[in-house]
């Protein structure tokens, strides 16, 4: 059997997983995933005063340059530090 044949119920599932998600959420898996992340990432300074770095590790980025790519990305500012990223002060 080819890879192709065989990568092609996967492809389908995930497909019908991704509709029926953005059916019931109201958005596709992986902008919840990458909103979830943020919200997280935001509300983490609130309660301990970790360093950009580990914040990103916690909710799942790579490290802190990643995040702070997909912070500004989402919410249009910059994350800046832990205090920046728990009020969404825009630091430009």
């Amino acid at each position: 059997m080819s890879d192709r044949r065989r990568t092609q119920p996967s492809r389908r599932r995930r497909a019908a997983f991704a509709k029926r998600f953005t059916a019931l959420v109201g958005e596709p898996p992986t902008a919840h995933r990458a909103n979830r992340r943020i919200t997280l990432a935001s509300d983490l300074p609130r309660e301990t005063d970790p360093t950009m770095g580990t914040i990103a590790t916690t909710v799942g980025y790579a490290n802190a340059v990643a995040l702070g790519v997909a912070f500004e990305r989402l919410r249009r500012a910059r994350a800046g530090g832990p205090r920046n990223c728990a009020t969404g002060a825009d630091t430009r």
